[in-house]
């Protein structure tokens, strides 16, 4: 079917989103048999498109002018949906349901080149698959746009890219296995996906650049679960909460950004790197929970300030960390707080740049490991063992100004620290037996006080 101009058939459409004196083209289709296709051509202003199909067919849906509307209902097998909606302006909207009867049923939907108008909001998309193995692509161009993709279902998969100024997208997969998701958003973005089940994937990408905004939350559970976020912009925040076994997280952002991510199972990884020149009032801020065995955090800050929270639980933990502070900065320095209540925990930690860092680490257990380097001036180190039995050894590196305070209640436990440089303050206090602290000063003004 192809209609051109601006009225047939039906007359005016009405919307009251674009006024009641323009005309439409309307077109309604309904095909009950199998093997049937639809297509659909609509050229001018207020397009309207309705296709329901209730046996295997294709649909193929194109509309150009502005305010397009496209509905289409597939209830079979091996379904597959296709629209590409364009227009100077408008309120575009598209919406696709697949039921739990169409299996392998694909949709795909293009929205194009939509300035956003504040009166007239742009492309949006709605896209909802409740059988197997289905597939969904969005891609939106322009303007004010929103996609919503809801799967539930075996093997699905989720793609969808948007380009523009005010970004939106939603992806729900609910249980079943082998589910993913990739979002790739460019402006103003605001991104949440939701997976339940088994080895799911989400990537997300965010590209907003300009007074705030950028928003990610992402939340898998399940087994073997796999996150990667990554934001370029001003506000960014990035949320990943992972319930399951063998979780992986990764995020990437710019500075003046905040990274939440907690991981709840067995085997976690975390890594977060945050790259730009937070400030003081605005410092980047990565904190990450991890509960469960075998738990690996790593968080790397290369900003004017940051600060790290990293709270772990469970056999074998492993949290390093690397801050990178200007020297051009205010005093108040990068801080970090590990906290591992666990046997056999491990910290690696470097602060460099700026001085006045502060870093403080608590580990209640056995076998606990903590090394640290410090590379400024005004620096501060905590380090507290409780309780436990062979605490493994303990290694802070400083230069000038800085203080350790090394705390370990328990038996078997051994501190090694290094200090160079000027005005550097060393207290250890060790309770328990067989303890061993060996302590090397180098400089002027240097004060070591060790009590076992």
């Amino acid at each position: 079917m192809t209609q051109n101009g601006t009225r047939n058939s039906f007359g005016p459409q009405n919307r009251p989103d674009s006024g009641n004196s323009r005309q439409n083209n309307e077109s309604i289709v309904r095909q009950p048999g199998d093997g049937a296709s639809a297509t659909v051509l609509q050229g001018g202003n207020v397009n309207y498109s309705t296709i329901d199909q209730t046996a295997g067919a294709l649909a193929d849906v194109r509309q150009d002018g502005i305010f397009n509307l496209s509905t289409i209902g597939q209830n079979a097998d091996g379904q597959s949906a296709t629209v590409d909606q364009g227009g100077g302006y408008g309120d575009n909207e598209w919406r696709i349901v697949q039921s739990a009867a169409a299996n392998d049923a694909s949709a795909n939907v293009l929205q194009r080149s939509n300035s956003q108008k504040s009166q007239n909001p742009s492309n949006f998309s709605d896209i909802r698959q409740s059988g197997a193995d289905g597939s969904v692509n969005v891609d939106q161009d322009g303007g004010d746009q929103n996609s919503t993709v809801d799967q539930a279902s075996t093997n699905s998969d989720a793609t969808v890219r948007q380009r523009g100024e005010f970004n939106d997208s939603t992806i729900n997969q609910t249980s079943g296995d082998d589910n993913r998701s990739t979002v790739d958003q460019r402006g103003d973005s605001t991104q949440t996906t939701n997976q339940s089940g088994d080895r799911n994937t989400s990537t997300v990408q965010q590209f907003s650049s300009g007074n705030m905004a950028d928003l990610t939350n992402v939340d898998q559970s399940g087994n073997d679960n796999t996150s990667a976020t990554e934001q370029y912009g001003s506000g960014g925040v990035i949320n990943v909460t992972q319930r399951g076994n063998t979780n992986d997280a990764r995020v990437v952002q710019p500075s003046d950004s905040t990274a939440d991510v907690m991981q709840i199972g067995d085997l976690n990884r975390a890594t977060v790197f945050q790259q730009g020149g937070a400030t003081d009032a605005s410092p980047s801020n990565a904190d990450v929970t991890q509960r469960g065995n075998g738990n690996g955090a790593e968080v790397t800050q290369e900003v004017g300030n940051g600060d790290v929270q990293i709270n772990q639980t469970g056999n074998g933990n492993f949290a390093r960390g690397f801050q990178q502070r200007s020297a051009n900065t205010s005093p108040a320095g990068s801080t970090a707080q590990i906290d591992q209540i666990a046997s056999n925990g491990q910290v690696f930690f470097t602060q460099n740049g700026g001085g006045g860092h502060t870093l403080t680490v608590d580990q209640r257990g056995n076998g606990n490991l903590i090394r640290s380097a410090q590379g400024a001036s005004l620096n501060g180190a905590e380090f507290m063992g409780l309780p436990g039995r062979g605490n493994g050894d303990t290694t802070v590196e400083s230069s000038n100004d800085e203080e350790a305070n090394l705390t370990q209640t328990g038996d078997g436990n051994t501190i090694a620290s290094n200090q160079t440089g000027e005005g550097n303050l060393l207290n250890v206090l060790q309770s328990g037996n067989g303890n061993t602290s060996n302590s090397s000063q180098s400089g002027f003004s240097n004060t070591a006080n060790v009590t076992q």
